[in-house]
């Protein structure tokens, strides 16, 4: 029992679109911490991503970190390049073998790993080809999502959450 006449259960991306388009149809993207999107066109709605982490979100600042932190472990075994990426990971958390950064992040939540987002991305605009390759694929994913959105029809695409301006230059046209 409630005191309303009506009331609507919905979710907070379909509340996201309806904000970012004035409830009209539209499609939004979400990358924060985690990663996901939505779309509503003519009565249709589609809800993609959003299994949470470290399962999915690929996109998401968590996942960046993650790569990132996978990275710079395979550089201090000498099993993957030694990157600015790597370096860069290590000066941040203060590690200096693979112990220390194991111990660091070892059954944390996402929240320390989306910490590490920023370095990805500044790592990638110098160059750094490790950087590059996860912001590619990352990129790719999200461009993959906006087709899948918009396959519903033509409508606009909203890119929110912390993440949503960066990622817009290393998307595809």
């Amino acid at each position: 029992q409630h005191p309303f006449a009506q009331f609507y259960l919905t979710t907070d991306l379909h509340i996201a679109s309806l904000g970012a388009h004035d409830g009209t149809d539209g499609a939004v993207i979400i990358t924060g911490t985690g990663s996901s999107g939505f779309s509503q066109c003519a009565g249709q709605q589609r809800f993609l991503g959003g299994h949470g982490f470290p399962l999915g979100d690929k996109a998401g600042g968590a996942w960046l970190g993650l790569a990132a932190v996978q990275a710079a472990l395979l550089a201090l075994d000498n099993l993957g390049p030694a990157t600015s990426l790597s370096q860069a990971v290590l000066a941040k958390t203060h590690s200096q073998d693979s112990t220390a950064l194991m111990d660091q992040f070892c059954g944390q939540p996402s929240a320390p790993y989306g910490q590490l987002a920023a370095l990805v991305f500044d790592e990638a605009a110098k160059g750094d080809a490790v950087a590059k390759a996860i912001v590619a694929d990352g990129a790719g994913y999200l461009s993959n999502m906006v087709l899948q959105l918009t396959e519903l029809g033509p409508i606009k695409v909203a890119f929110i959450g912390g993440l949503g301006g960066i990622w817009q230059p290393w998307l595809s046209d």
